[in-house]
């Protein structure tokens, strides 16, 4: 829905957007669930089902600090939108743990952190890319946590995430 719905917020469907935009597009229009309205994996006419329930955010909470420790406790109370730097090699991801130092943060991608481990012998998020299934593992990715703001970047833009 927001690939295809929100270009009036300054999104621009597959070649990009901005999480903050789509935040807004959810605050002032409410958004479908996925089963409602799935990832097509390429751009389609705005097809908002309104008999479907539409779900909000209904406020915008800060993170702090604004690095991985605080993208940590933000993701124990919900799933967390984020944008990285992905690299070639994370596009043909197929499993096990991502770690690329040549990534910085020039952030160019979306995704969602819903969940992490950390203990001694492993230290990873665990991210849902839109890319579908046939993607990654079944569709999601563990990436290395990193320190500071993180593997590419993850946690160098997170001022706020809407509550849910």
């Amino acid at each position: 829905e927001l690939i295809d719905c929100s270009y009036s917020y300054d999104n621009n469907g597959c070649q990009g957007g901005l999480i903050d935009n789509a935040f807004n597009y959810i605050i002032d229009n409410k958004i479908n669930l996925s089963v409602d309205y799935p990832f097509a994996n390429r751009e389609q006419r705005c097809k908002i089902k309104r008999k479907k329930p539409r779900y909000s955010m209904t406020e915008k909470v800060s993170i702090n600090p604004v690095d991985v420790s605080g993208l940590m406790k933000l993701v124990d109370q919900q799933p967390v939108a984020v944008a990285m730097e992905i690299q070639r090699d994370f596009q043909f991801y197929t499993g096990g743990v991502y770690q690329n130092s040549n990534c910085g943060d020039s952030l160019n991608f979306a995704l969602t952190v819903v969940g992490y481990l950390s203990d001694k012998n492993n230290q990873y998020f665990i991210l849902r890319s839109c890319w579908g299934a046939l993607w990654g593992e079944s569709g999601y990715a563990r990436m290395q946590i990193g320190e500071g703001s993180g593997t590419c970047g993850i946690a160098n833009d997170l001022d706020y995430a809407p509550k849910i």
